[in-house]
């Protein structure tokens, strides 16, 4: 009987015929020995099944699925997480890659840290040709606890952790799958959710690439958007008990700006409604004096990054 793989990775797609070959290839070159593929088309009307099919055929750790109809991107995700052997998942777009043969190894070995419920690294952004135009590194190597990494990530304005192709995480601790309420935050709730239950291991390396495309989810919706969804989940999440009121005053000036910004958006009502729930852990004064010092700071640090803009090197 073969052995079970330590690492699922997923790689559900649609419509990717033009870069899973990539995506599937940085796998292959892995010297990590014990991995398996669980690969998902998602019904898509070009040849990436096809594609899969053929590498599914040449080689037995790869296991293919062809869904008969559109799942969505989150139920796919989920569909491959069920099928996973492994003990970690390494979940990555159809158009992402692993950047160094050594990518699973090293996050397998960040996971396997005591107390470490995720484990994240460094990214490469690239665009539709393969050229990298961007690093994102948001945090320095090290093991964050929850009481450190969840204020950070409520406050951060986007995606502190990572995409999907920056994380590995264990399958037991993920069971209850990736929230279907999400669209473009549904990896970033699973962070907090994972959280929640361990430390964060991140390495600085970018041992991952992430494409950004005109096609994508999150490019096609967030200008419209303008992250009013990041906002909603943050705004859930910062009524915990053990977030500290800081943070928790932070979360609900910024979901006052954003109101401000946008008061005919069609995510207004929830917001409002989710800023209302999160207020009443305080007082009206404790609001109005937070929203004072609130103002103050931004003021500082606006002027400051005025002033060193003036001053010479």
């Amino acid at each position: 009987m073969a052995e079970s793989p330590k690492v699922s990775v997923l790689i559900p797609c649609y419509r990717q015929e033009r870069f899973i070959r990539e995506a599937v290839e940085s796998v292959l070159t892995q010297d990590f020995p014990g991995w398996e593929m669980v690969a998902s088309d998602d019904a898509s009307p070009d040849n990436t099944a096809a594609i899969l099919e053929q590498y599914a055929r040449r080689d037995p750790r790869i296991r293919f699925f062809c869904q008969k109809k559109n799942l969505g991107m989150v139920e796919n995700w989920n569909f491959c997480l069920r099928q996973a052997r492994g003990e970690a998942v390494k979940l990555m777009g159809g158009d992402d890659r692993l950047e160094t043969p050594d990518c699973l190894t090293r996050q397998w070995q960040s996971l396997r840290q005591p107390g470490v419920a995720l484990a994240a690294c460094g990214r490469h952004l690239i665009d539709e040709h393969s050229r990298i135009f961007q690093t994102l590194v948001n945090l320095p190597t090290g093991v964050f606890s929850a009481e450190t990494i969840i204020p950070r990530m409520l406050v951060h304005r986007d995606n502190l952790v990572g995409e999907p192709v920056s994380c590995l995480f264990p399958v037991a601790k993920a069971a209850r799958g990736f929230s279907v309420q999400y669209l473009q935050n549904a990896d970033i709730e699973m962070w907090l959710y994972l959280l929640e239950k361990g430390s964060l291991a991140f390495d600085a390396e970018p041992l991952v690439a992430w494409r950004v495309t005109s096609s994508q989810n999150s490019a096609a919706t967030w200008p419209e958007d303008q992250g009013w969804e990041h906002l909603q989940l943050i705004l859930t999440k910062a009524g915990s008990s053990t977030v500290p009121r800081r943070t928790k005053l932070k979360v609900l000036f910024r979901s006052e700006e954003w109101i401000s910004l946008h008061p005919k958006h069609r995510g207004v009502p929830a917001i409002r409604a989710s800023a209302a729930e999160l207020g009443k852990h305080f007082s009206p004064s404790q609001i109005f004096l937070g929203r004072g010092r609130h103002r103050l700071g931004k003021t500082l640090n606006r002027w400051g990054r005025s002033l060193r803009k003036r001053l010479p090197l």
